[in-house]
């Protein structure tokens, strides 16, 4: 009997540890619930994807910083004029087909053209200014054309083919103003 009462003593300390191991993993699994909730409410961190850009950028309901915005307009007015390139990931459907519409025209007349970005000024939240260059070659005779576009960028999703997470919408051609002298 005495065993019994012994071993009887050995369970029930076990039991009390058990119980104790059962309380302390509870309150463990509250606090990291509790830590998992707090950190998927935190805005997410984005880290720069430009060539130059090694910056990590905590909030992105803010436009895209200005390095990253110039490497997307080259990479963007490059898909959408330039006759060597065909990344259309950068471009909207309606500008994929006027592309295709002007690609069609200058290969028809052996034509081919590069825009280069000069500079860029946003004027609202979706609508940029850019200045830029077209040079157009024919055969071996090449002319620069400086021109002002009004491009209207959009947010997407960011991608292995679209990194920047900014989509081009629309294209228009401004008419150059005047200097007067």
């Amino acid at each position: 009997m005495n065993k019994f009462i012994q071993n009887l003593n050995n369970l029930k300390e076990k039991i009390d540890t058990l119980k104790l191991y059962n309380v302390f993993l509870t309150l463990l699994s509250i606090c990291f619930s509790a830590l998992s909730v707090k950190l998927s409410l935190r805005e997410p961190i984005v880290i720069g994807v430009g060539e130059h850009t090694s910056a990590v950028y905590e909030n992105i309901e803010n436009s895209p910083p200005e390095a990253e915005l110039r490497n997307f307009l080259e990479n963007a007015l490059s898909a959408r004029f330039n006759s060597t390139t065909t990344n259309s990931a950068l471009l909207s459907l309606t500008e994929q087909r006027a592309r295709a519409a002007e690609q069609a025209k200058l290969q028809a007349n052996k034509i081919t053209q590069t825009v280069v970005l000069n500079s860029f000024r946003k004027s609202s939240r979706e609508l940029i200014e850019v200045d830029a260059d077209r040079v157009i070659r024919v055969g071996n005779i090449r002319s620069a054309v400086g021109f002002m576009l009004l491009l209207r960028v959009e947010k997407d999703s960011r991608s292995t083919t679209n990194p920047y997470g900014l989509i081009l919408v629309d294209t228009k051609e401004l008419q150059k103003k005047a200097v007067k002298e």
